[in-house]
Order: structure tokens, then C-alpha cells, then sequence
């Protein structure tokens, strides 16, 4: 059988594979690997191998160890390149700037994008500006040395002094002016959504249609899996327990500049410090970061104070974490809100920035959380609590709108159309 080597990147070597890009990577390869043999290798900002050329069993590579991509890509010898949610991401970008002149076919995988609408929201709101400032001054040395690694790429490439001042331009314009600008490089040779909506997007933003595929949302695959498991297997009998189980899901609202760590302190140490004042020995709480963007000594050095006993989790099983959670409570647009939503779960989003020009939400738009403007009104919530959790009719209809499909096959779906572009198979239905 034909081997495929397929270069993928992420950002470290040890990245945790419960992330949805990470989830979303094995959901096709493991479905690649049901019609063709293939080597998976990777390119990752921190860790892996330093050598800068190919050594045979090694599959993790330091990025910066090569000049550029184009160097990469003629040293380690991938046959089709996979980057996620990566057009606007500058090593990814690199990545398929290099595969078009080196003519390496290309894939564009998007996930966990719920809202259509950030992507093209314009928000010049001068805080939202502030906090990109403020995530510059912390990441600027990895952004520059990112940015400098695509400046390089698009000089080997051919780029033009012109084309290159010009790129520089838009980048800072786009980093500021959007939410979320996608789609404004030329994206991929094949461009993966999960939705119709999306679709629209990208033809919108001038890419051919027959380089767009609609497969559902891939990043969802390991977790339909998963809540067929539990379904099937959980005990349902009437927990003992005499606590209340409270998950406080967090989310890098910071790290992707669009809060202040400011708004991010006030907002989270608000949450915990009321929650254990008001509901004492009659609630267990429970706080979950974010498994890569969020740091856990941040979060340890702000919440030990409040109490030393805090549970801080960073790597878990999140879909365990939340069927055993009578209670979540979370803010921003976090898939974890997704995953909360499906397992039936009561969902109380703290929502106190929301005159701060920000998109609107699309779970708060849909109605299948509870939306809770002040801490005082979340504390009202639950302990007065008359919501049990979404209606099966209204989670269908989020899940039409936003995952298009949620069976399980995104990834087989995604598999087939890398395939037919690569002429292995023929095209899909």
C-alpha cells in the first residue's frame, strides 16, 4: 500500500491531544489510514528536533530550526500539507505560501468556529485594540520571530519588495481592524469547513468553490464517540452526593486579546470568590483552563489566595469533568460550552463585558445557555434554579446551524475529499 507523509504543525511538541485541532488531526488521519498507509510529521514552535534536516524516525521537528518553510518542505519531503484554522496563524501560513511554490498540495482544516459572523465582524473599539496592544507586549518576541519566519518564506518564494511592504500592511491593519479576519491570504488548495454558512464565507472571500469542501465540524467526531460511550454506559441512578458539583470552564479570552488580563482577573475571581461565600459547604467547585493557551501558574497565583484548596485543572478528560459536573459555569466561545450543552448540562455563561463591542455570542443568540450579565444575577441563578437545560428541539436546531453534522464521520467525510484531490480516489458524493 502507498505511504502518504503528511507535515502537520502545532504549537509544542507535548501539545495535548484533547485540544479540537489536535482531536480534529487524528479524527483524519485515523481515517486516512483506513484507505493508504501514512507517516505523520510534524513542525512545532517549541521542543522536537533541532537538526534542520530529516532524520529517518525522527517526526517532530522544531520549526525555527529551518530558514523558512520552503527549506522545510524540501528537507523533510511531505507529500500534502495539513494546517487548522491556519491562514491568519504566521507558520501556517508559511506552510502553504511554501506548498504553492513548491507545489506541495495544501489542506485547510477549520474547527470549532461557531460564529460565522466574528469572522467578518469589524471592531475598532478602542479596549479591543488596547488588549491586542497588551497581547503584543507579552508575545511579541514569539509573534516577531513567527512573522520574521513568514517574511523569509514569502522572499524565497519570489515575493517582491512591493508585495512584501504591502503584505506587512495588511497584516497589521487586519490584526486590529477584525475580530477574527480568515480567509484574506487565498487559503488553501483545499479549504475544510464544517458548515454551509462557512462555505458562503469563503466564496465570499474569492477562494474557487471546487477548493472548498463541507464536512461538519471534525473536531466533534472524538466527542460523539465519547457521549455515545457515556450514554451507554453511565450509571443513572440518583448520586448520593450531597454537594453540588460546580465546573468553572475558563477560556483565553486574554491570550487571544481580546480581554484585559485585567478583565479576565476581575471577572474569574469574582466568580470563585461568590460561589464559595454564598454557597459554602453546599457546593464542591471545580475550575478548568484551557489545556495549552492558559497558563496554570496564572491561574494558581490568582485564585491560591482565595483558597488554597482550589482544584486548578489544565490536562483532563473535559467531557468526564462535565458529566460528572451538576453545574457549568464559563464565559467566552469556548467549545467546551458545546460539549457542556450535548451532555444536557445547565449552563450559566457570565456575560459582564457585554457592552465591550465584542460579536455577539452565538450560544447566547441561540439561547441554549443562561446568560448572566453580573455576578449577582449568576449567584440568583443557581441558587433559585428553574433550568435544567436545553430543549432537545433547540439543541437540534443549534446543532443544524452550527455543526451541520454531528454523526461521527466529519472526519471520514474530510479523509475522502484529501483523497480525491490527491487523485487517490475518485471525487465524493
Amino acid at each position: 500500500m502507498k505511504n502518504l507523509r503528511v507535515l502537520s504543525i502545532r504549537q509544542c511538541e507535548d501539545d495535548n491531544y484533547q485540544t479540537s485541532s489536535l482531536r480534529g488531526h487524528t479524527a483524519v488521519i485515523d481515517s486516512l489510514r483506513k484507505y493508504i498507509d501514512v507517516t505523520e510529521m510534524w513542525v512545532v514552535e517549541k521542543g522536537g528536533s533541532f537538526s534542520g534536516k530529516y532524520i529517518p524516525g525522527v517526526f517532530v521537528y522544531n520549526v525555527f530550526s529551518f530558514k523558512n518553510a520552503i527549506e522545510a518542505l524540501e528537507r523533510l519531503q511531505p507529500e500534502v500539507i495539513l494546517v487548522y484554522n491556519g491562514d491568519f496563524e504566521f507558520l501556517s501560513r508559511s506552510l502553504l505560501k511554501a506548498g504553492s511554490h513548491k507545489g506541495v498540495p495544501s489542506v485547510d482544516i477549520r474547527f470549532s468556529d461557531f460564529d460565522v459572523n466574528s469572522s467578518e465582524s469589524k471592531n475598532l473599539a478602542g479596549a479591543k485594540v488596547l488588549n491586542r496592544i497588551c497581547t503584543l507586549s507579552r508575545k511579541g518576541r514569539m509573534i516577531t520571530r513567527k512573522y520574521l519566519f513568514l517574511l523569509r518564506t514569502l522572499n524565497k518564494s519570489g515575493s517582491t519588495l512591493w508585495d512584501t511592504t504591502k503584505t506587512i500592511f495588511k497584516d497589521f491593519y487586519l490584526s486590529f481592524a477584525y475580530w477574527s479576519p480568515m480567509y484574506q491570504f487565498g487559503g488553501a488548495d483545499l479549504n475544510i469547513v464544517s458548515t454551509p454558512e462557512w462555505l458562503n464565507l469563503v466564496l465570499r472571500k474569492g477562494i474557487p468553490r471546487n477548493k472548498i469542501a463541507v464536512t461538519g465540524d471534525i473536531s466533534m467526531d472524538s466527542i460523539f464517540e465519547h457521549l455515545s460511550r457515556i450514554k451507554r454506559y453511565r450509571d443513572r441512578a440518583q448520586s448520593n452526593q450531597s454537594k453540588v458539583e460546580i465546573l468553572f470552564i475558563t477560556d483565553s479570552m486574554v491570550e487571544h486579546g481580546y480581554w484585559s488580563p485585567q478583565q479576565r482577573d476581575r471577572l474569574v475571581t469574582s466568580v470563585v470568590r461568590n460561589v464559595e461565600k454564598e454557597l459554602g459547604s453546599k457546593a464542591n467547585l471545580r475550575v478548568k483552563i484551557h489545556p495549552t493557551s492558559e497558563s496554570l501558574g496564572t491561574y494558581t497565583n490568582l485564585l491560591s489566595p482565595i483558597d488554597p484548596s482550589l482544584k486548578i485543572i489544565q490536562n483532563s478528560d473535559l467531557i468526564l469533568l462535565i458529566d460528572e459536573s451538576d453545574i457549568i459555569i464559563t464565559f467566552g466561545f469556548s467549545s467546551a460550552i458545546l460539549q457542556a450543552i450535548l451532555l444536557g448540562k445547565p449552563v450559566y455563561l457570565m456575560n459582564i463585558y457585554a457592552n465591550n463591542k465584542l460579536p455577539e455570542n452565538p450560544f447566547v443568540q441561540e439561547e441554549v445557555v443562561v446568560e448572566c450579565q453580573s455576578i449577582n444575577e449568576l449567584m440568583d441563578k443557581i441558587k433559585r434554579p428553574n433550568y435544567a437545560g436545553v430543549k432537545d428541539e433547540r439543541l437540534q436546531m443549534f446543532i443544524e446551524k452550527y455543526l451541520y453534522r454531528f454523526d461521527g464521520k466529519c472526519g471520514e467525510r474530510a479523509a475522502k475529499y484529501i483523497l480525491s484531490m490527491l487523485h487517490l480516489i475518485d471525487q465524493p458524493n
